[in-house]
């Protein structure tokens, strides 16, 4: 694969590289996605990880500069929901396969705490890279709960999410609006987006739900990709386990 691409991590909201877990009898600091992608058996060309939060980069930004692959890391302070953001994100990528002389293939993972992610980002990036998507949507922990504050036009949360203006009047069409309904409503529309932009989707969603340790469904994560390899990849790995720690 190396010899054809040029392989690209994004990883746009990554924190310090360090998380703090629940094990059941109190709470361990493990390695998160930064740190494990950088220690991964087979490494990407490129790196790109950004997030919002200064001290936190600062924190990542220390970690990533004792690791023996800095050379191919870029660490920014950037906010995924600015689309110049983006642009800068998609021109480290497109210069460094330049430098390599092969095409880039991107793995792009967007792990927010809640729904604030705008779709706009989402589209700028498979617009310009060949990119497969892992994306965490809170919809138990932030759509669930929150239905009675995103119905009424206070929040342009989900607009944004969805890249939809018109949502609430697609909503107020449905049979049933209950909370569970409401997850099911974001997960179709949330599908229906990434279809219109060449991504497969399916029924079931190509999604697997993450519990807490008390079995309780908190968010879900969502893989996206255009190619039926990345998907048989995906319901490979799904059942694995859905404890956070094991996702990585």
């Amino acid at each position: 694969m190396h010899d054809k691409w040029h392989t690209a991590y994004l990883d746009l909201f990554s924190a310090a590289g360090r998380a703090k877990i629940s094990t059941g009898t109190g709470f361990q600091n493990f390695d998160s996605s930064p740190m494990l992608a950088l220690n991964t058996a087979k490494p990407f060309d490129t790196y790109v990880f950004m997030d919002s939060d200064s001290a936190l980069t600062s924190a990542l930004r220390e970690r990533v500069n004792r690791h023996a692959l800095r050379e191919r890391v870029s660490v920014l302070d950037g906010n995924f929901n600015n689309t110049s953001d983006i642009d800068r994100v998609i021109a480290i990528v497109k210069a460094a396969a330049s430098r390599s002389s092969q095409s880039p293939l991107v793995f792009t993972l967007l792990d927010p705490f809640d729904l604030s992610l705008n779709f706009e980002g989402i589209r700028r990036i498979a617009e310009n890279l060949r990119s497969d998507f892992l994306i965490l949507l809170a919809l138990e922990m932030d759509a669930q709960r929150n239905l009675d504050y995103y119905e009424p036009d206070e929040s342009e949360k989900i607009e944004q999410l969805l890249g939809d203006p018109e949502w609430r009047r697609i909503w107020q069409l449905e049979p049933v609006r209950k909370p569970t309904d409401f997850i099911r409503f974001i997960v179709r529309e949330f599908q229906g987006k990434m279809s219109a932009l060449g991504y497969i989707t399916s029924d079931p969603p190509p999604m697997v739900p993450i519990q807490n340790s008390i079995d309780r469904n908190i968010y879900h994560l969502a893989f996206f990709s255009r190619n039926p390899r990345g998907l048989e990849f995906w319901k490979k790995i799904q059942g694995s386990s859905n404890r956070q720690r094991s996702l990585f």
